[in-house]
């Protein structure tokens, strides 16, 4: 299978390397930072780039090892690599598609993340036995660099760390909206905070589409991502009253929502601010944290709850409305060895019996179907 996100543009993670897409398990294999190269556009069209271009034409994806993670694609699983082939590449070639994450700063401590995305992690890090890494901004070289493509983008994804928690991205979208004003913008955020001047940029790109983060709903929420849920939900509606666009509410599945899915659906049906609910993010690491972890009994009763008990959205876009990604990624991805089982569910209660202690209330009381699985 082709993938095309080498032939549409590039991909910037949150230390400035320049990687193969988000979903890739390899961010060392470019070996490349954008404070290594003249300009974007040189890499894009360099020798290196041209390579993973040429194996992808002759082999697809399986050429590559760092696309193991999109693999399972060609099993049914609606990975990262259907974003990138909805899109045209140019003739000549040319970068219209750009994901940058201009730092790791964020305002979150999500449970299944970790300091190189998150800033507010570092001072945690050490009560999980972990390397703390250092907060990542890209410098004024850097951010001039991706202003110098702005004008050809046809795809400008922003992600974090917190994209709003960021001045970088705030500089990138005003000039963004005085070149290119019509290019599609992709932004996800915790919608923790967002500030009058935030509002006032975003509402000069008129086909921006946001994405919110919400692995739960009141309590749920707050424990794994650490934020308030009120004030999230509240900072959505401001969204859409101000910009008009609706905004799509993007889990991540965890071992530790995947029972209470639909009670993320329930809760965003009504609500004029959203308009669907997409359940295609799915925690692969660390592993001990991934519902693969969850007997295939759990698995068949999230799916029936959520195909029995959850009217579909009134939207353009299709309602994955009985977990089918979650089921066929299961059934092809969750056959690990009995004795890893045992080591993996270890380390998931040593993980949440911290994680409690760092919230200060129990996930266990919120969820209790997960204790008998995980004593």
């Amino acid at each position: 299978m082709l993938c095309k996100a080498p032939f549409l543009g590039l991909t910037i993670d949150p230390s400035g390397a320049i990687v193969l897409c988000c979903a890739t398990k390899d961010r060392d294999y470019l070996k490349t930072n954008i404070n290594d190269v003249e300009s974007l556009n040189d890499f894009f069209l360099g020798s290196e780039y041209q390579h993973v271009r040429d194996t992808m034409i002759k082999d697809g994806i399986h050429g590559l090892q760092q696309c193991k993670g999109c693999w399972k694609a060609t099993e049914g699983y609606a990975a990262e690599i259907d974003n990138y082939n909805s899109k045209t590449p140019s003739e000549p070639l040319t970068i219209k598609y750009l994901e940058v994450t201009t730092s790791n700063v964020c305002n979150q401590t999500c449970v299944m993340c970790s300091s190189y995305f998150s800033s507010k992690w570092r001072k945690l890090e050490a009560q999980f036995n972990r390397h703390a890494f250092p907060s990542f901004y890209l410098n004024d070289s850097a951010v001039d660099k991706i202003l110098e493509v702005l004008p050809t983008l046809e795809y400008l994804q922003i992600k974090g760390g917190e994209p709003f928690a960021d001045k970088n991205n705030l500089k990138i979208l005003k000039t963004l909206s005085q070149v290119n004003p019509t290019c599609e913008v992709i932004i996800t955020s915790n919608f923790q905070t967002l500030s009058r001047e935030w509002l006032d940029v975003l509402k000069m790109l008129p086909n921006i589409r946001a994405y919110a983060s919400i692995d739960g709903v009141y309590r749920v929420y707050d424990w794994i991502r650490g934020g308030n849920f009120e004030e999230t939900t509240s900072n959505m509606e401001l969204f859409y009253n101000e910009t008009g666009k609706k905004l799509v509410v993007n889990p991540c599945i965890s071992v530790y929502n995947l029972l209470h899915f639909h009670e993320i659906k329930n809760y965003f049906k009504d609500k004029d601010y959203v308009e669907n609910v997409i359940n295609n993010n799915i925690v692969e690491y660390p592993e001990y944290l991934s519902p693969s972890l969850l007997p295939s009994s759990a698995i068949s009763k999230a799916t029936f709850i959520q195909k029995t008990s959850i009217p579909e959205f009134k939207t353009t876009y299709e309602v994955d409305d009985n977990l089918t990604k979650i089921r066929s990624w299961y059934s092809s991805e969750s056959e690990k060895d009995p004795e890893e089982i045992v080591e993996l569910r270890k380390q998931f209660r040593a993980h949440t019996e911290q994680m409690n202690k760092v919230r200060g209330f129990n996930i266990f009381d919120l969820e209790p179907e997960l204790m008998p699985i995980f004593k």
